[in-house]
């Protein structure tokens, strides 16, 4: 399917755990249109890099989320929502960003 997708709201929980990192629950919300109109059930990938930041904005960790959301026949909108899950230190951040279809 060709979509058009995008960020659609992105929530966390976060828990100071005994050690003083910080475990953070992410909530990724997305927004599938799709572009093309058909009667066929398809797949769409869906792929996000995250980046773990220092305090002197120095990546120290990445990683890459890859995620199957399906759209059903005649639907043109879907909201799908990816959980998960990473643990930082307090002086980290974390940033998430779409990355191109391969």
């Amino acid at each position: 399917a060709v979509v058009d997708m995008r960020f659609n709201g992105v929530s966390a929980v976060c828990e100071a755990l005994d050690n003083g990192d910080i475990r953070m629950d992410l909530a990724i919300g997305m927004k599938l249109k799709r572009l093309e109109k058909n009667n066929l059930d398809d797949t769409v990938s869906i792929y996000i890099a995250t980046a773990v930041v220092d305090a002197d904005d120095k990546v120290v960790g990445n990683d890459r989320i890859v995620y199957q959301a399906g759209i059903q026949a005649d639907s043109a909108l879907k909201y799908p929502v990816i959980d998960y899950r990473v643990t930082v230190k307090p002086d980290q951040r974390l940033v998430i960003s779409l990355l191109p279809a391969p």
